[in-house]
């Protein structure tokens, strides 16, 4: 067996997520849900997963409650996996349709009064989707992002 073919990641990219592709996307989403969380307890990193979450929790964790957070966090692994395999096999326009975006006529206005604006977001998952979306509206845009490691822990 090749290494590639020993990686999980590769047979989800390769194998699983295209299968899944058959589903309708309620099911797609489902599925890939359960294949994460049965999956988390062999995860490389639920250990220390495990471990943060009790230490954040303290005594009112547990065991139990950080083993169903590496779950929880591999069960959402595993849909934004999907949600990868999705998007680049998507068209750009129903992409785009998936979003909406609030108070479109201020942010307009304020374009149009030579005013930027500034969109904060921590979760860069969708971040790909803001700008066109923005776009579709006529807005230009540009992303400034911030590695978020050890020298940045609050964030």
């Amino acid at each position: 067996m090749t290494a590639r073919a020993a990686d999980p990641l590769w047979w989800r990219y390769r194998v699983g997520n295209p299968a899944l592709a058959a589903l309708p996307v309620a099911w797609q989403y489902r599925c890939a849900e359960r294949w994460g969380r049965w999956r988390a307890h062999g995860a490389p990193d639920a250990g220390a997963i495990r471990q943060g979450a009790v230490a954040l929790l303290g005594a009112a964790g547990g065991s139990d409650r950080g083993a169903a957070i590496v779950r929880r966090y591999h069960g959402l692994q595993s849909r934004i996996r999907l949600d990868d395999h999705r998007m680049a096999h998507a068209a750009m326009p129903a992409v785009v349709a998936q979003v909406e975006v609030q108070d479109a006529k201020v942010i307009a206005r304020k374009a149009a009064e030579g005013r930027g604006l500034i969109i904060l977001t921590a979760h860069y998952g969708r971040l790909g989707m803001l700008g066109p979306a923005m776009r579709r509206l006529g807005l230009s845009s540009a992303f400034l992002s911030a590695t978020v490691d050890e020298r940045a822990t609050a964030l």
